[in-house]
C-alpha cells in the first residue's frame, strides 16, 4: 500500500458580513486574493457564478488543491471550504486571513480530519 498524501481541509463558516461584498463578485476576489496571499497560496485557475438576484459561489483550483465560497448575502453568510496538501500553506493562520478579508461579526473555523 502507498503512503497517504498529507491534507490539510479547513471549513468556516463566516456571519454578519456586508451585502456588498457578499454580493459584488470584484469585491468578493479582491478579498479572496487578499487571504490566498496571506495563506501563500498559488491560484491555478478561478471560476466565479453570480446568482440572482443575489448571491456568488467562487471555486477556485490552487496548486495545493482547491478552495470553494458560496455567498448569501441577504444572511450576511459565507461557507469557505479550501483543501491544501502545501505544508507552506499555514492553515493555522485561516481564521486571522478570513477575518481580515472579510471582517465578519462572528466566525467559526473548523478542522476536518
Amino acid at each position: 500500500m502507498s503512503a497517504r498524501p498529507k491534507i490539510y481541509h479547513r471549513v468556516a463558516e463566516l456571519y454578519g458580513i456586508e451585502f456588498e461584498l457578499l454580493n459584488h463578485p470584484r469585491k468578493l476576489q479582491k478579498a479572496l486574493e487578499q487571504l490566498a496571499w496571506d495563506l501563500k497560496l498559488h491560484v491555478v485557475k478561478k471560476f466565479t457564478h453570480k446568482f440572482e438576484p443575489h448571491g456568488i459561489s467562487v471555486v477556485w483550483v490552487i496548486a495545493e488543491s482547491h478552495l470553494a465560497v458560496h455567498t448569501w448575502p441577504e444572511l450576511g453568510y459565507l461557507h469557505f471550504d479550501i483543501v491544501s496538501c502545501a505544508e507552506e500553506a499555514d492553515l493555522s493562520n485561516l481564521p486571522k486571513a478570513l477575518k481580515d478579508a472579510f471582517h465578519p461579526k462572528n466566525l467559526k473555523c473548523r478542522k476536518v480530519s
